[in-house]
């Protein structure tokens, strides 16, 4: 039986927004832009309860992070089917929740002759890998490290850090920051790192032996086996809140915020946010002070227990969170709210790299506290050296799964078309390549190459880059001169040059996959004068002795 052209349209809302029918697409990305504020708005008055809660806001729907509770994915998706033309041409629904199709069968937000479909994710896997790390870590930890809570001297600088599966050589988020400790005469500081999950155990041990002879004190070595387990239940035995929460445009979505909050999916970041709260809590036992805590601030759950938790056991502690990273639309949780700081989630002062920023960066709350400091991991962008355009056309990932499978489909697809062109694949150090693409399709196969040459390097040699998502690449590709194809791939893709409009007249933004080739082919022949040191200064702030008192 043929469908009519009426009732055609197929609609899997699984899928990125990037995916969805033409009509679908037109409709959602505007749509995320206009409800922006007023879904943190919403979120802010939902949480009024709870604002004295901190298991409240370690929570996956509280993040307001897009790559991690689809809440605000699924409020755009019900705005949209609330248009009588969209709704009344859909013949099939996929959705991820049951919650969800609840919603629209009760606010009757299909037609009767629509059939929709429950695809949920199932996150049994991860969230297995999740507890089996963070137990293989602490464990391991327990047998490595002898650590006593007596090592550290009253009123010290910590610095909250992250390591990751590579080699540990010098600290991935501050890099240089030790090495002004030291030539500043100052050494009451520790590090403290969070382990991100990865399956190089031999990695983990080398890194642990490495990091244990520095000035680094490990969260699992302050906590006993009672207090790990005990994190370990909360997590596990999660209940649902029995309230209605407040609705949104007069849908009512406590069933689903209540399916995100019992959710284990982000089991890792849960059990590193209430970790964090109670080192510091044990660290009252035997502190009187902490000077000074520098965090690496994105706002997520793990920050604002850092944050909650100084503010409650060290109320005179300075608290500063840094931002060493450029300004992304796409992940909404990164720009703070009035609420969070009146529930003592945000730091006292944030640290940002450009005055450029600071205005999208406040989007939520005009009047915080923020500073001017130094990229600490950029500091050799600084280097002047001859640009050599060795390389035509270098695809740069991001790191987000999603997209950088997405863009590996638009810059495949177009070298296809073309056999002369040849492509250098350049993967995000977060996010390993065989975990984006299994195989490189054979009729391509020639035309492209992976590279893990340094960044810096790389960008100085390369004429025409191709990008897109939350990756610091876009503003050092620029600053080295080269000419940026930006892919939309996401609705904030649109808010760049909102938000940042000095960067316009430096990116080449393309829609669809069927432009990308001719915007390469033109590209690439097109000469473009760069203004690389006023562009650097522009989007990057060099150390200098007054801006890294901050630090001390």
């Amino acid at each position: 039986m043929k469908l009519k052209k009426s009732n055609s349209l197929f609609w899997d809302t699984s899928k990125d927004p990037v995916d969805f029918p033409e009509i679908v697409k037109n409709k959602f990305f505007p749509l995320s832009i206009t409800n922006r504020k007023k879904f943190v708005m919403w979120l802010g008055n939902v949480s009024k309860n709870f604002s004295n809660n901190i298991n409240w806001w370690i929570q996956i729907p509280l993040s307001r992070d897009p790559y991690k509770s689809n809440l605000f994915k699924n409020v755009i998706i019900i705005e949209v089917l609330k248009d009588k033309n969209i709704r009344n041409k859909i013949a099939f629904l996929i959705v991820e929740s049951k919650n969800i199709k609840k919603i629209i069968l009760k606010n009757k937000l299909v037609n009767n002759k629509t059939k929709i479909i429950v695809r949920e994710r199932r996150n049994y896997v991860k969230i297995i890998k999740s507890i089996f790390f963070v137990s293989a870590l602490f464990f391991l930890i327990k047998i490595l490290v002898r650590f006593r809570k007596n090592n550290i001297q009253n009123n010290p600088i910590l610095v909250d850090t992250f390591v990751d599966h590579r080699e540990f050589k010098n600290d991935l988020i501050f890099p240089s920051l030790e090495k002004i400790f030291r030539s500043k005469n100052v050494y009451n500081y520790w590090f403290i790192p969070t382990f991100l999950t990865n399956k190089n155990f031999s990695n983990i041990i080398r890194n642990i032996n490495l990091m244990k002879k520095k000035k680094y004190i490990f969260k699992e070595s302050l906590l006993n086996f009672k207090e790990y387990f005990k994190i370990v239940l909360k997590i596990v035995f999660k209940k649902k809140y029995n309230c209605n929460f407040l609705n949104f445009k007069r849908i009512d979505y406590t069933n689903f915020i209540n399916e995100e909050l019992v959710s284990k999916k982000e089991f890792h970041t849960e059990f590193h946010s209430r970790m964090n709260y109670l080192v510091i809590k044990k660290l009252s036992q035997n502190l009187i002070s902490i000077k000074k805590m520098i965090t690496r601030f994105e706002n997520q759950s793990v920050d604002k227990a850092w944050n909650y938790s100084l503010r409650k056991f060290f109320p005179k502690s300075e608290i500063y969170g840094y931002q060493g990273f450029t300004y992304y639309p796409h992940l909404l949780h990164q720009s703070p709210t009035k609420y969070e700081e009146k529930a003592n989630l945000l730091p006292h002062k944030i640290i940002i790299t450009s005055k450029l920023f600071k205005r999208a960066r406040l989007e939520f709350i005009k009047d915080k506290k923020t500073l001017i400091g130094p990229n600490l991991n950029n500091q050799n962008i600084f280097t002047n050296k001859k640009k050599k355009n060795k390389y035509k056309y270098v695809l740069a990932l991001c790191g987000i799964k999603s997209l950088d499978k997405k863009m590996c489909e638009w810059t495949f697809s177009a070298i296809s078309q073309d056999k002369s062109k040849s492509l250098i694949i350049k993967p995000h150090p977060i996010l390993p390549i065989k975990k984006i693409i299994k195989e490189i399709p054979r009729e391509i196969r020639n035309q492209i190459s992976i590279t893990e040459e340094d960044t810096k390097n790389l960008l100085n040699k390369t004429n025409v880059i191709i990008s897109s998502g939350p990756t610091s690449i876009i503003l050092e590709s620029i600053s080295f001169g080269c000419k940026l194809i930006y892919l939309v791939l996401d609705p904030y893709d649109n808010l760049i040059s909102k938000k940042i409009p000095k960067i316009n007249k430096y990116m080449y933004f393309v829609k669809n996959k069927n432009a990308l080739l001719s915007n390469m082919n033109i590209l690439v022949r097109k000469k473009v004068f760069i203004k690389k040191n006023k562009i650097k200064n522009l989007f990057f702030t060099k150390i200098s002795n007054k801006n890294i008192n901050m630090f001390l």
